[in-house]
């Protein structure tokens, strides 16, 4: 019975014991936990690139010193009366510095993804807005080289119609020439005709006027014969009378009359 009542002291005197180191190894109640190995990089304060990258830089740093660090920790605690709660610390220290490191990296790299985000929105809007100042340069340029075609259309047009025009007064012209020409053919035909029929009648007045003046010179002529052969003939009846009574003519023979018959009769057949 006093071994029983000996041994529950015992471990009664144990157990506060333990409870005592407990508390001692726990710190005061209500402290606030392992100091952070980053201060200059909480989560808050990271709001650039920068900022991330060099955060970034020093949890990788620290994380490559922790295995080390966990290990040292655990064979000082190997040493001690309390083993149990000293790992129980260190693994307390080894989660809290997990979160904040964790916090960290989560933060930096959401600020990475955000400013990533933000320079590929500033990307696709330059994109697109390239696209869009392309679009209207093609637009643009569209709108020119459909403006020069239809300005070369009416420019050929313009040229077509003025050809055209310039042809149809050529034909004009031609036709006005040819009509000239026309003109001037048959006035100059109807001046030849005109002058063919003046010297027709020209040449006929003058054969007219030649055959009366033929004529008329013939008459004279035969009436110039005539009167030389009526005066011939009178005056050789003068001749005749003449000498009849002063030579005494004798009795006409037969001879005697076929000699002045002869003469007679040849002056009857003169012209």
């Amino acid at each position: 019975m006093a071994d029983a009542v000996r041994a529950s002291m015992t471990g009664r005197a144990g157990g506060a014991l333990v409870a005592l180191l407990a508390l001692v190894v726990a710190g005061p109640a209500g402290a606030s936990g392992p100091a952070l190995r980053l201060p200059e990089f909480r989560p808050e304060a990271i709001t650039t690139v920068d900022d991330a990258e060099r955060a970034l830089r020093a949890a990788e740093a620290v994380r490559g010193g922790l295995p080390a660090e966990w290990a040292a920790r655990r064979r000082d605690c190997a040493g001690r009366v309390m083993v149990s709660a000293c790992e129980a610390e260190v693994a307390r220290d080894r989660r809290a510095t997990e979160q904040e490191l964790r916090s960290i990296e989560q933060r930096a790299r959401a600020v990475q993804r955000e400013h990533a985000a933000r320079a590929r929105s500033a990307l696709d809007a330059e994109r697109l807005e390239r696209q869009a100042q392309s679009q209207d340069e093609r637009t643009q340029e569209a709108a020119r080289r459909a403006e020069d075609q239809r300005e070369r259309a009416r420019a050929h047009d313009e040229r077509t119609r003025q050809r055209e025009d310039e042809a149809d007064a050529r034909a004009q012209r031609g036709a006005a020439e040819a009509q000239r020409r026309e003109a001037r053919a048959r006035e100059a035909t109807e001046r030849d005709a005109d002058a063919e029929q003046r010297a027709a009648r020209e040449a006929a007045n003058r054969a007219a006027y030649a055959e009366r003046l033929r004529r008329h010179e013939a008459e004279r002529a035969e009436a110039r014969v005539r009167q030389q052969a009526r005066e011939e003939k009178a005056r050789r009846r003068a001749e005749a009378s003449a000498e009849g009574p002063s030579r005494g003519a004798p009795s006409a023979g037969p001879g005697t009359g076929r000699s002045d018959a002869q003469p007679n009769g040849a002056d009857a057949r003169r012209p």
